[in-house]
């Protein structure tokens, strides 16, 4: 046996030395009290025994770098269910992901793998890195083993350390070779082109392919996701030149994207380069909006430019969005965002001193599912609906998918149950005790969850539903309707609707649901439908046609991040709080004043508005003329741009009555002017260098407290040291990571700037000296006692009983609960000496030869009963022998019938 922790055992001194200064009257307590102290005293010192074990615990590393095959993530799929599949009782397995860092896809454990989750750096592979983490976790286990399918390719040194750990710990590591195979395999090396021009310029641009034999290739080139150039290439074996010209309009970061395309090409992430060239020009305003927005043609005709898309059409990437100096969002609701565009648009917001104005509708702010996402972050209004502005009350039924498929991982111990389980609690959280709820979680049966009831304990009701786990089979359709219908119909509140979750490639139609969906319109049920998945999956047209049956809205979604996000939103559209269309006169406060504007006094009435809320320090410009005084015109500034919120709708149907008052156009220009603003910071710009990763920037600007954030590929932002270098000129340094676009900008105390941006075009496993090779991986298997490619059968035949550590805790801890009942029950009552005693007494008792072996105590003046002491020592016995002897000469006293006459002829002869 071996402890974890032995110096606590030096206590026993200091604690043994307080138990005799406080040892107590009954000796079986003190001896108690010593046994329980030394229990304790192990316990914390973490007792371990060996014992021989043959359970196996085995970790798959898997390899995701740019260098893989694009179908390594299938084939590893498919490899590890097979591995399950022949799993002994008590072996667990778990897997990892590597490439730039680590992830963890599942954790030791029993559980089923079903797929793996979106990986974000993959430009380099530090196998060695992954394996030292995967030894690490095998630490404890008798018989660890690791799996590594890979290439070889790695970035971070060789083997050699991760070789000498596992021979140390005796885990053998087996190796899969995933590498390619194809020969005609090609990659972009380089990519040469201008990092900053002027406007009206022409751009340059020089691509370096590397082909292994002489072939032709579909060459693309896009510019801002728009492809301006396709056509073959003959390709010669070697290097080859591509040249094409472009001439960018419009200043900020305009993105390149060059796609080589060749047959039989089997890691492709090496075909595709990306870079940007910042071009020194006039910046835009952007118009997002579903259908063609009245704002376009006024601002074109105040002299601004604009351009207006369909959030479909644009991807808002943080380059993109530097061709912008503000961004109007017109009633478009989030989900037509991705959640990393919504973050780009805040991040530009905050950091850029992009402005944005979001004019409200019936798919806009809270009602459009802005509540808790990025974006609402950088408004001036929050977005929460305040009891006060309630109405009446829903009955909310909720209908959650838990079959398999909602088991698969999205995110660190994050599945997609787990995420339909968070956009229920948010949903609740919109509710009060004017409405009720109905929570049901369905596979091949409905399962209550929340029985209906009133919302009145919001936290209980969640911890209840975030316990809700995936099982498995399909949901059955009609079961969660029917069940619905069931718990709502008779609800007291007339606002009747049901949320259905389901995956939209696994939801099976148990029974007719056209009679059951007519049933509930008939009680005013109303239903919606979050799909998860895209319109032409199997059983999308199904769950389509359930929401336009059941009168609701039907929210496709490939993102499971999204999910709370659309609970929230389709929640709030169903009580009818975020959005209220009646006519409504409005009262003009400060109006446009704090923005360069008029006061607005004039303001026109308006047909409908969203609910919100003014934030701290923010400015109201115009609210409604009612007793609740809802906010119409809001602005703030966050961080360093300006934020506008216009509650009410402009155009269409509720917004007719602003496009007629004649301060109208006067209104949108000062809006668009006040939060567009250019390139502040009085920065000349002198270049850079790079040396391989590292960049060396030049920056000469005679603003005080120059600082450089950069905008990497993945959203973040990160600050760079600058150091002086002269006077007014400073430098900076930066090593890229991964491949994509890195957006320098110059921040001073007068304002900011954009730098030309960093281009990484293709993977450091590309360009730096790796192995891609099976003999790196069959070396590593044959010194560590592994095999190179093979089946997971034969991994798992590689068993053998082998010591194994197992913990003592839960026995130490109820052998101390045991002697701590004996000690107290000694303590109180005494009983542990009383059975030692009896038991010592059967055991100790000697063959008597006269009574006189008995000693009498008279106990009548106490009133305790008369004891019998038996003579145990040897001393005692030989006394008793010597006692008998001399009497024996002596004529014996009559035999008494009882002690008390015994006592009493004994006082007569004195």
């Amino acid at each position: 046996m071996i402890v974890q922790a032995p110096w606590l055992l030096l206590l026993i001194v200091p604690i043994m030395l307080f138990l005799w200064q406080h040892r107590h009257p009954n000796r079986s307590v003190n001896v108690l009290r010593v046994l329980l102290s030394i229990l304790v005293l192990m316990g914390l010192t973490q007792p371990r025994i060996t014992l021989p074990s043959s359970q196996q615990d085995l970790i798959v590393v898997v390899d995701r770098s740019d260098s893989m095959p694009n179908k390594v993530e299938a084939y590893s799929t498919e490899w590890i269910q097979s591995l399950e599949s022949d799993l002994k009782t008590g072996d667990r397995k778990a897997v990892m992901s590597i490439a730039t860092d680590m992830m963890a896809e599942q954790m030791l454990g029993t559980t089923p793998f079903t797929g793996f989750q979106a990986i974000d750096s993959t430009g380099q592979s530090n196998l060695s890195k992954g394996l030292l983490q995967a030894l690490q976790l095998l630490e404890p286990s008798s018989q660890g083993k690791i799996v590594l399918i890979s290439d070889g390719a790695q970035t971070d040194g060789d083997f050699h350390t991760v070789q000498a750990q596992a021979m140390a710990q005796g885990v053998p590591i087996h190796t899969i070779y995933k590498g390619k195979q194809s020969k005609s395999d090609i990659r972009i090396t380089k990519v040469q082109s201008p990092s900053q021009i002027k406007e009206g310029d022409q751009a340059s641009i020089i691509i370096n392919i590397e082909s292994p034999v002489a072939q032709t290739s579909n060459l693309i080139l896009y510019k801002d996701d728009i492809a301006v150039a396709q056509g073959a290439k003959d390709l010669r074996a070697g290097n080859n030149s591509v040249y094409f010209n472009d001439v960018p309009s419009g200043g900020g970061v305009h993105t390149y994207k060059v796609v080589a395309e060749v047959s039989s090409d089997d890691t492709p992430n090496n075909n595709v380069a990306e870079f940007g060239v910042l071009v020194q020009g006039k910046r835009r305003v952007l118009v997002l909006s579903l259908q063609d927005s009245v704002l376009t043609d006024l601002l074109n005709q105040s002299g601004i430019l604009v351009t207006e898309a369909h959030p479909s059409s644009i991807t808002l990437s943080r380059a993109k969005l530097s061709q912008f100096e503000s961004i109007i969002v017109h009633n478009v609701p989030s989900t037509a965002f991705t959640e990393s565009e919504l973050q780009s648009i805040a991040t530009a917001v905050e950091h850029s001193g992009l402005g944005l104005w979001m004019i409200g509708g019936e798919q806009s702010f809270g009602v459009g599912g802005y509540l808790h996402t990025p974006l609402e972050e950088v408004l001036p209004v929050n977005l929460e609906i305040r009891d006060d502005v309630r109405k009446m009350g829903i009955a909310l039924g909720v209908s959650l998918d838990r079959s398999g498929s909602m088991s698969a991982p999205v995110g660190p111990n994050l599945t997609k149950m787990n995420l339909a389980n968070q956009g229920t609690a948010a949903a609740l959280t919109l509710l009060n005790n004017m409405d009720s709820v109905y929570v049901a979680a369905v596979d091949t049966e409905n399962h209550v969850v929340v029985p209906f009831q009133e919302v009145s304990d919001v936290q209980n009701l969640t911890t209840n539903i975030l316990g809700i786990e995936s099982t498995g089979g399909g949901i059955f359709v009609g079961a969660a309707l029917e069940a619905q219908h069931q718990a709502l119909k008779d609800s007291t509140q007339k606002n009747r609707h049901v949320i259905l979750f389901a995956d939209a490639a696994d939801a099976e139609r148990d029974m007719d649901h056209k009679p059951i969906i007519q049933r509930m319109r008939a009680d005013d049920i109303t239903i919606s439908v979050i799909a998860l998945g895209q319109p032409n999956d199997s059983d999308a047209g199904f769950l389509a046609e359930v929401a336009r049956l059941g009168g609701g809205s039907i929210y496709f979604s490939v993102h499971p991040k999204e999910l709370p996000k659309l609970f929230s939103m389709d929640t709030m559209i169903a009580t009818q709080a975020g959005y209220i269309v009646e006519s409504t006169p409005t009262k003009a406060l400060a109006g446009l004043t704090a923005l360069g504007g008029s006061a607005l006094k004039d303001f026109p009435t308006i047909e409908a508005y969203n609910i919100s809320y003014p934030k701290g320090q923010t400015q109201l410009g115009v609210q409604t003329g009612t007793e609740d005084s809802s906010p119409i015109l809001v602005h703030g500034q966050y961080g360093l741009g300006k934020s506008v919120a216009y509650l009410g709708d402009i155009g269409g149907p509720a917004g007719q009555n602003i496009l007629r008052w004649p301060g109208f156009q006067s209104f949108v220009g000062v809006i668009v002017a006040s939060i567009s603003t250019g390139a502040t910071a009085d920065t000349t710009y002198t270049g850079s260098i790079q040396k391989g990763n590292l960049h060396e920037l030049t920056v000469e600007t005679k603003d005080r407290m120059p600082a450089i954030q950069m905008f990497q590929p993945n959203g973040d932002v990160v600050g760079v040291d600058l150091s002086a270098n002269g006077e007014n000129l400073y430098t900076a340094s930066y090593t890229t990571t991964e491949i994509g676009i890195y957006i320098p900008q110059l921040q001073t105390a007068s304002g900011t700037v954009l730098l030309p941006p960093i281009s990484t075009v293709t993977s450091s496993e590309y360009t730096q000296n790796v192995t891609n090779d099976k003999q790196s991986l069959s070396v590593l298997s044959q010194r560590t006692n592994g095999l190179l490619n093979p089946t997971p059968q034969q991994v798992l035949d590689q068993e053998s009983l082998q010591p194994k550590l197992q913990s003592l805790d839960s026995l130490w801890i109820w052998l101390t609960i045991g002697f701590l009942v004996m000690e107290i029950s000694e303590r109180k009552l005494g009983w542990v000496s009383a059975v030692v005693n009896s038991l010592m007494s059967k055991r100790w008792v000697p063959v008597l030869k006269s009574p006189t072996a008995l000693k009498i105590t008279d106990s009548t003046d106490d009133g305790k009963d008369n004891r019998y002491t038996l003579r145990k020592s040897t001393q005692e016995k030989v006394a008793l022998e010597s006692s008998e002897v001399n009497n024996a000469s002596k004529p014996q006293a009559p035999r008494t019938n009882s002690i008390k006459e015994a006592l009493k002829q004994a006082k007569k002869k004195k």
